[in-house]
């Protein structure tokens, strides 16, 4: 299983072929989330929650939440502020975005 692994992939919608590719070594049961300000963000089954630019896959951050990630993040914005909000283990975290 030296080859397994998991991955966020961009696709060309026309062609199909792959733009980039965010390799993640562990178990990805959630849903992606994507903004308008081209962040997607994604969780492991270990517990990491990762924001990716959409244009190139690049990470931009992350954080071990302690617990497996297997809901897919949401977002929402209360007054005038835009958060993310995604369950992990027995928790719930929430994370405001930069203006």
């Amino acid at each position: 299983m030296d080859d397994w692994y998991g991955g966020v992939r961009a696709l060309d919608p026309l062609t199909g072929e792959k733009i980039w590719e965010h390799r993640m070594f562990s178990l990805a049961w959630a849903g992606l989330l994507s903004t308008a300000g081209s962040v997607i963000f994604a969780g492991t089954d270990d517990g990491y929650f990762k924001a990716l630019d959409a244009k190139t896959g690049q990470q931009l951050w992350y954080l071990n939440l302690g617990g497996p990630v297997q809901a897919s993040p949401m977002t929402y914005a209360t007054k005038g502020r835009q958060r993310v909000a995604i369950a992990a283990g027995n928790g719930l975290f929430v994370f405001g975005l930069p203006d």
